[in-house]
């Protein structure tokens, strides 16, 4: 099981790079062992409006039988 927080802090723009530093992305991401061969997760991204992205998805891991 995973919970990752990734952020984007930025500072104005290039060349200059004036301004206040601000977050202008976080990024939350879930993973979920459900069970041997089975994992759910789900991504969203923030930006200052609001909730920008959302993608949730499934990993289903097949064995093979000898």
């Amino acid at each position: 099981d995973m919970l990752e927080v990734a952020a984007l802090c930025e500072r104005g723009s290039p060349p200059a790079w004036a301004g206040d530093m601000e977050c202008t992305k976080v990024n939350f991401r879930l993973k979920k062992q459900v069970r041997e061969g089975l994992e759910l997760g789900i991504d969203a991204i923030f930006e200052p409006s609001g909730l920008s992205a959302l993608n949730a998805w499934a990993k289903v891991e097949f064995g093979r039988q000898r």
